[in-house]
C-alpha cells in the first residue's frame, strides 16, 4: 500500500468507526490496533485472511498479562471493525465475535489441545486411549 492509499484506507476506517459507536477521539487507538493487527501477520493480504488468522492473533493478545479486559474486548472491536465494515468477508458474519468479546476475561490464558498435552502427559495418555 503506498502512503496515500494507506492514509485512504485509515481515513475511511475512521469513518466506519462511526457506525460502531466508537466515542469520538479514540479513533486512532483502534487503528493502532487494527495496525498491530497487520503487522502481526506481516506479508499476508488483509484480502487473504481467514477465521484462523484472527483467532491466533487474539490468543496471542489474550497471553499479555498486562492487557486490561476492556482493551480486550476493544481489539477484538478494531478486528472485526476491519474485516466486517472494510473487508466484508463472508466469514464475518459467521465468526464469534460476541463470545471473543466476552469469554475471556481476568487472568484467562487461551491454549490449545496441543500445549496442554504438552504440558501434561496425563492428558495426552487420555487423549490417545480415547479416555477423555
Amino acid at each position: 500500500m503506498t502512503d496515500i492509499s494507506a492514509s485512504h484506507f485509515w481515513n475511511i476506517y475512521i469513518e466506519k468507526t462511526k457506525t460502531y459507536n466508537i466515542k469520538p477521539g479514540v479513533e486512532l487507538w483502534y487503528v493502532k490496533r487494527a495496525e498491530s493487527y497487520i503487522k502481526y501477520h506481516q506479508g499476508l493480504k488483509l484480502s487473504y485472511h481467514q477465521p484462523e488468522q484472527i483467532e491466533s492473533f487474539f490468543t496471542f493478545k489474550s497471553r499479555q498479562m498486562r492487557l486490561k479486559d476492556w482493551q480486550f474486548r476493544r481489539i477484538v472491536q478494531t478486528i472485526e471493525l476491519l474485516f466486517s465494515a472494510m473487508f466484508k468477508s463472508d466469514w464475518t458474519r459467521d465468526f464469534p465475535w460476541q463470545e471473543w468479546s466476552c469469554k475471556w476475561g481476568k487472568n484467562t490464558v487461551i491454549v490449545n489441545i496441543r500445549e496442554i498435552c504438552a504440558l501434561s502427559p496425563f492428558i495426552l495418555y487420555l487423549k490417545t486411549n480415547g479416555l477423555s
